[in-house]
């Protein structure tokens, strides 16, 4: 008969017994298996979406003419807010299982908050890297580049626009459109959940009205508007209506 070290430990002294069963926790711990959310085809395709994304991101690339933009009337931009829906109808639960009404409100509030915070970094790092840049470099021309001019030569009112979302560097405009999104998400999933079959033509008619009536946001851009939201606002109930996981019963 073979003992372990444990064992033989414990022989010795009985307090040992604690260091045996310690031992014996740790090894249950360890040999335990990790659980892993399954990849699934949203992964999928937010990986294309992003490698199309920083594809046409880079001018000349010959790469370029062959994304989906070249061949269709939406792009990269247009799928990840798609997926946004898709990924919203699947967090809200099933006909057996739905998710709590207030469950839901807390997750996407929560969810906001991060995402208005990573906006609020990203931009901080980005203007203390061009401010560096241009003191280092003693090249003042650096503090203009990517709309952050502003930052620099009208202080008060740019801050105020970073901390409501209405300026935003170049490039840095699709985390303020999530943030939106994601405050309305409530909306949607609450039509969908009671009356899913008047979703799509209740934000259609909302976005026909903006067109018509010319609504935006005004936005500290050179643009002038926050295009963003306007264009964008149907993808993501288009993809809580068209995912590919819906059941007749709805949500």
């Amino acid at each position: 008969m073979s003992y372990s070290w444990t064992t033989a430990l414990s022989a010795l002294h009985p307090r040992a017994n604690i260091v045996r069963d310690f031992a014996t926790t740790h090894s249950a711990k360890k040999a335990r298996p990790r659980v892993t959310r399954q990849p699934n085809a949203i992964d999928f395709w937010r990986g294309f979406a992003l490698i199309t994304i920083f594809i046409n991101h880079i001018p000349g690339l010959y790469l370029e003419p062959l994304t989906h933009r070249n061949f269709s009337i939406s792009d990269s931009a247009d799928l990840f807010v798609f997926l946004a829906g898709w990924a919203l109808f699947l967090s809200v639960g099933g006909a057996n299982e739905p998710t709590p009404t207030a469950r839901i409100l807390s997750r996407l509030g929560s969810r906001v908050v991060r995402i208005y915070a990573a906006q609020l970094l990203i931009s901080c790092i980005a203007i203390a890297m061009l401010a560096k840049a241009a003191t280092y470099l003693e090249n003042p021309l650096l503090l203009e580049w990517h709309n952050a001019a502003a930052i620099f030569y009208d202080p008060v009112n740019a801050h105020i626009g970073l901390a409501m979302l209405t300026y935003q560097l170049g490039y840095f405009d699709i985390l303020p459109l999530y943030v939106v999104l994601m405050m309305i998400a409530p909306v949607i999933v609450l039509i969908y959940r009671y009356a899913p079959s008047i979703l799509l033509a209740v934000v259609f008619f909302i976005y026909l009205g903006t067109l018509v009536f010319k609504v935006s946001r005004q936005a500290c851009r050179p643009s002038g508007n926050w295009f963003f939201t306007r264009s964008l606002g149907i993808p993501v109930p288009g993809g809580v209506s068209g995912s590919p996981t819906r059941r007749p019963w709805g949500v």
